[in-house]
Protein backbone atom coordinates (compact mmCIF):
# COMPACT_ATOMS: atom_id res chain seq x y z
CA UNK A 1 0.00 0.00 0.00
CA UNK A 2 1.17 3.54 -0.76
CA UNK A 3 0.59 6.26 1.82
CA UNK A 4 -0.47 9.71 0.59
CA UNK A 5 -0.80 13.11 2.17
CA UNK A 6 -2.85 16.19 1.34
CA UNK A 7 -3.40 19.63 2.84
CA UNK A 8 -5.21 19.66 6.18
CA UNK A 9 -8.88 20.48 6.46
CA UNK A 10 -11.53 20.25 9.10
CA UNK A 11 -14.12 17.48 8.87
CA UNK A 12 -17.57 19.05 8.97
CA UNK A 13 -21.07 17.67 8.66
CA UNK A 14 -23.21 20.52 7.44
CA UNK A 15 -26.61 20.00 5.82
CA UNK A 16 -27.58 22.96 3.72
CA UNK A 17 -30.05 24.03 1.06
CA UNK A 18 -28.48 24.61 -2.32
CA UNK A 19 -28.69 23.85 -6.05
CA UNK A 20 -31.70 22.78 -8.08
CA UNK A 21 -32.80 19.69 -6.14
CA UNK A 22 -35.79 21.73 -4.96
CA UNK A 23 -35.63 22.39 -1.23
CA UNK A 24 -33.97 19.09 -0.32
CA UNK A 25 -30.94 19.32 1.91
CA UNK A 26 -27.59 17.88 0.99
CA UNK A 27 -25.21 16.24 3.42
CA UNK A 28 -21.60 17.31 3.30
CA UNK A 29 -18.35 15.92 4.71
CA UNK A 30 -15.32 18.13 4.23
CA UNK A 31 -11.91 16.71 3.43
CA UNK A 32 -10.36 15.16 6.54
CA UNK A 33 -6.59 15.55 6.42
CA UNK A 34 -5.96 13.21 9.35
CA UNK A 35 -7.85 10.37 7.68
CA UNK A 36 -6.15 11.05 4.35
CA UNK A 37 -2.76 10.83 6.03
CA UNK A 38 -3.70 7.50 7.55
CA UNK A 39 -5.32 6.06 4.42
CA UNK A 40 -3.38 4.21 1.79
CA UNK A 41 -3.60 3.80 -1.94
CA UNK A 42 -3.54 0.29 -3.35
CA UNK A 43 -0.25 -1.07 -4.60
CA UNK A 44 0.14 -0.34 -8.32
CA UNK A 45 -1.57 -2.93 -10.50
CA UNK A 46 -2.92 -3.26 -14.02
CA UNK A 47 -6.14 -1.41 -13.17
CA UNK A 48 -4.51 1.52 -11.35
CA UNK A 49 -1.92 1.80 -14.11
CA UNK A 50 -4.70 1.95 -16.69
CA UNK A 51 -6.48 4.70 -14.74
CA UNK A 52 -3.22 6.63 -14.35
CA UNK A 53 -2.56 6.37 -18.08
CA UNK A 54 -6.03 7.69 -18.90
CA UNK A 55 -5.60 10.61 -16.55
CA UNK A 56 -2.01 11.51 -17.35
CA UNK A 57 -1.42 10.14 -20.82
CA UNK A 58 2.25 9.89 -21.68
CA UNK A 59 3.01 13.23 -20.06
CA UNK A 60 3.50 12.79 -16.32
CA UNK A 61 4.19 16.53 -16.02
CA UNK A 62 0.58 17.36 -16.80
CA UNK A 63 -0.96 20.10 -14.65
CA UNK A 64 -2.58 19.11 -11.38
CA UNK A 65 -5.84 17.18 -11.49
CA UNK A 66 -9.12 17.66 -9.67
CA UNK A 67 -11.13 14.45 -9.89
CA UNK A 68 -14.85 14.30 -9.19
CA UNK A 69 -16.33 10.85 -8.64
CA UNK A 70 -20.07 10.63 -9.33
CA UNK A 71 -22.05 7.91 -7.57
CA UNK A 72 -25.77 7.23 -7.86
CA UNK A 73 -28.48 5.00 -9.27
CA UNK A 74 -27.99 3.03 -12.43
CA UNK A 75 -30.81 0.60 -13.24
CA UNK A 76 -33.23 2.40 -10.91
CA UNK A 77 -32.75 5.67 -12.81
CA UNK A 78 -34.16 8.92 -11.32
CA UNK A 79 -37.54 10.41 -10.53
CA UNK A 80 -36.34 13.91 -11.43
CA UNK A 81 -33.57 13.23 -13.92
CA UNK A 82 -33.72 16.73 -15.39
CA UNK A 83 -33.19 18.22 -11.93
CA UNK A 84 -30.27 15.91 -11.21
CA UNK A 85 -28.58 16.83 -14.48
CA UNK A 86 -29.13 20.53 -13.88
CA UNK A 87 -27.50 20.21 -10.46
CA UNK A 88 -24.59 18.22 -11.91
CA UNK A 89 -24.04 20.94 -14.51
CA UNK A 90 -24.01 23.64 -11.83
CA UNK A 91 -21.60 21.67 -9.65
CA UNK A 92 -19.18 21.02 -12.52
CA UNK A 93 -19.21 24.68 -13.47
CA UNK A 94 -18.29 25.40 -9.86
CA UNK A 95 -15.44 22.87 -9.95
CA UNK A 96 -13.98 24.58 -13.01
CA UNK A 97 -14.39 27.99 -11.46
CA UNK A 98 -12.76 26.91 -8.19
CA UNK A 99 -9.89 25.02 -9.84
CA UNK A 100 -8.78 27.20 -12.77
CA UNK A 101 -5.23 25.80 -12.83
CA UNK A 102 -6.23 22.14 -12.70
CA UNK A 103 -7.55 19.61 -15.16
CA UNK A 104 -11.02 18.66 -13.91
CA UNK A 105 -11.83 14.96 -14.35
CA UNK A 106 -15.21 13.25 -14.09
CA UNK A 107 -15.14 9.62 -12.97
CA UNK A 108 -18.33 7.60 -13.10
CA UNK A 109 -19.44 4.05 -13.80
CA UNK A 110 -19.01 4.10 -17.56
CA UNK A 111 -22.66 3.42 -18.46
CA UNK A 112 -25.10 5.87 -19.97
CA UNK A 113 -28.07 5.24 -17.65
CA UNK A 114 -28.87 6.76 -14.29
CA UNK A 115 -25.94 8.69 -12.85
CA UNK A 116 -24.16 8.00 -16.13
CA UNK A 117 -26.15 10.97 -17.39
CA UNK A 118 -23.17 13.03 -16.16
CA UNK A 119 -21.48 12.15 -19.46
CA UNK A 120 -24.39 13.62 -21.42
CA UNK A 121 -24.23 16.74 -19.27
CA UNK A 122 -20.56 17.24 -20.16
CA UNK A 123 -20.99 16.29 -23.80
CA UNK A 124 -23.98 18.60 -24.24
CA UNK A 125 -22.31 21.76 -22.97
CA UNK A 126 -19.49 23.29 -25.03
CA UNK A 127 -17.75 24.86 -22.03
CA UNK A 128 -17.79 21.66 -19.96
CA UNK A 129 -16.82 19.47 -22.90
CA UNK A 130 -13.79 21.61 -23.70
CA UNK A 131 -12.54 21.68 -20.14
CA UNK A 132 -13.40 18.34 -18.52
CA UNK A 133 -11.95 14.89 -19.11
CA UNK A 134 -14.29 11.93 -18.54
CA UNK A 135 -13.46 8.36 -17.56
CA UNK A 136 -15.56 5.35 -16.63
CA UNK A 137 -14.63 2.67 -14.10
CA UNK A 138 -16.81 -0.40 -14.46
CA UNK A 139 -16.97 -4.11 -13.69
CA UNK A 140 -15.66 -6.36 -16.42
CA UNK A 141 -19.15 -7.90 -16.53
CA UNK A 142 -20.51 -4.86 -18.39
CA UNK A 143 -21.15 -5.44 -22.07
CA UNK A 144 -20.27 -2.96 -24.79
CA UNK A 145 -23.97 -2.16 -25.11
CA UNK A 146 -24.07 -1.18 -21.43
CA UNK A 147 -21.33 1.42 -21.82
CA UNK A 148 -21.52 5.04 -22.87
CA UNK A 149 -21.12 5.19 -26.63
CA UNK A 150 -18.36 7.51 -27.78
CA UNK A 151 -19.13 10.31 -30.21
CA UNK A 152 -16.91 11.92 -32.81
CA UNK A 153 -16.29 14.93 -30.60
CA UNK A 154 -16.61 13.34 -27.16
CA UNK A 155 -15.07 10.20 -25.72
CA UNK A 156 -15.07 8.48 -22.33
CA UNK A 157 -12.01 6.45 -21.40
CA UNK A 158 -13.20 3.12 -19.98
CA UNK A 159 -11.39 0.99 -17.42
CA UNK A 160 -12.77 -2.50 -16.81
CA UNK A 161 -12.09 -3.80 -13.31
CA UNK A 162 -11.61 -7.55 -12.78
CA UNK A 163 -14.69 -8.98 -11.07
CA UNK A 164 -14.03 -12.65 -10.23
CA UNK A 165 -16.96 -12.73 -7.77
CA UNK A 166 -19.32 -11.44 -10.49
CA UNK A 167 -20.62 -8.87 -8.02
CA UNK A 168 -20.74 -5.86 -10.36
CA UNK A 169 -18.52 -4.08 -7.85
CA UNK A 170 -15.28 -2.37 -8.83
CA UNK A 171 -13.13 -3.49 -5.93
CA UNK A 172 -9.41 -4.07 -6.19
CA UNK A 173 -7.75 -6.79 -4.13
CA UNK A 174 -4.56 -5.61 -2.46
CA UNK A 175 -3.11 -8.34 -0.31
CA UNK A 176 -5.72 -9.09 2.34
CA UNK A 177 -7.50 -5.78 1.76
CA UNK A 178 -10.02 -4.49 -0.76
CA UNK A 179 -10.11 -1.04 -2.31
CA UNK A 180 -12.91 0.74 -4.19
CA UNK A 181 -11.44 1.57 -7.59
CA UNK A 182 -14.06 4.27 -8.13
CA UNK A 183 -12.38 6.33 -5.41
CA UNK A 184 -8.86 5.98 -6.77
CA UNK A 185 -8.73 9.15 -8.94
CA UNK A 186 -9.98 11.52 -6.21
CA UNK A 187 -8.00 9.71 -3.53
CA UNK A 188 -4.67 9.82 -5.37
CA UNK A 189 -4.85 13.10 -7.25
CA UNK A 190 -7.27 15.09 -5.10
CA UNK A 191 -10.93 15.90 -5.61
CA UNK A 192 -14.27 14.91 -4.20
CA UNK A 193 -17.18 12.49 -4.29
CA UNK A 194 -20.73 13.50 -5.22
CA UNK A 195 -23.49 10.98 -4.59
CA UNK A 196 -26.97 11.55 -5.99
CA UNK A 197 -28.69 8.82 -4.02
CA UNK A 198 -27.15 5.35 -4.22
CA UNK A 199 -27.96 1.67 -4.20
CA UNK A 200 -26.02 -0.90 -2.22
CA UNK A 201 -22.80 -0.83 -4.23
CA UNK A 202 -22.73 2.94 -4.49
CA UNK A 203 -23.40 3.42 -0.80
CA UNK A 204 -20.43 1.20 0.07
CA UNK A 205 -18.27 3.44 -2.13
CA UNK A 206 -19.60 6.57 -0.44
CA UNK A 207 -18.90 5.22 3.05
CA UNK A 208 -15.37 4.22 2.13
CA UNK A 209 -14.73 7.64 0.62
CA UNK A 210 -15.79 9.30 3.87
CA UNK A 211 -13.68 6.87 5.88
CA UNK A 212 -10.66 7.78 3.77
CA UNK A 213 -11.24 11.48 4.36
CA UNK A 214 -12.29 12.38 0.82
CA UNK A 215 -14.60 15.41 0.55
CA UNK A 216 -18.07 13.97 0.01
CA UNK A 217 -21.45 15.50 -0.77
CA UNK A 218 -24.64 13.43 -0.69
CA UNK A 219 -27.91 14.49 -2.29
CA UNK A 220 -31.25 12.83 -1.37
CA UNK A 221 -32.11 12.13 -4.99
CA UNK A 222 -35.05 9.78 -5.47
CA UNK A 223 -35.04 6.81 -7.87
CA UNK A 224 -37.73 6.34 -10.48
CA UNK A 225 -40.82 5.60 -8.41
CA UNK A 226 -42.32 3.10 -10.86
CA UNK A 227 -39.15 1.01 -11.02
CA UNK A 228 -38.71 1.27 -7.26
CA UNK A 229 -42.29 0.14 -6.59
CA UNK A 230 -41.84 -2.86 -8.89
CA UNK A 231 -38.89 -4.04 -6.82
CA UNK A 232 -40.69 -3.43 -3.53
CA UNK A 233 -43.68 -5.39 -4.85
CA UNK A 234 -41.25 -8.21 -5.62
CA UNK A 235 -40.30 -8.37 -1.95
CA UNK A 236 -37.27 -6.11 -1.71
CA UNK A 237 -36.93 -3.54 1.07
CA UNK A 238 -36.57 0.21 0.54
CA UNK A 239 -33.62 0.29 2.96
CA UNK A 240 -31.75 -2.21 0.78
CA UNK A 241 -32.66 -0.55 -2.51
CA UNK A 242 -31.93 3.01 -1.35
CA UNK A 243 -29.55 2.66 1.61
CA UNK A 244 -28.13 6.17 1.28
CA UNK A 245 -31.61 7.72 1.54
CA UNK A 246 -32.51 5.43 4.42
CA UNK A 247 -29.36 5.68 6.53
CA UNK A 248 -28.18 9.22 5.77
CA UNK A 249 -31.51 11.05 5.38
CA UNK A 250 -33.87 8.88 7.43
CA UNK A 251 -36.23 8.15 4.54
CA UNK A 252 -38.33 5.00 4.47
CA UNK A 253 -39.91 5.11 1.05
Amino acid sequence: MTTISLNPAVNILAPQITNNLSSQKQKYYAQNAAKLLESSLPSPNETTNEIDNLLLGENENIRDLYCVTFIGYSGQKYEDFAGVKETIKSKLEGCLRDNPDKQVVVACGGTSVGIGGVYDVVAGDAFLKNNIKCIGIVSELASEQDLFQDRDDFKVGIVRVPDPKQSWQTKLTDGDQEYQAMLYPAHKYGGEVMAFGAGGIGYEEVKEGINKGIETTMFPSQPDRTLLQEKINAGKKFADLCPLLHHEFGLNG
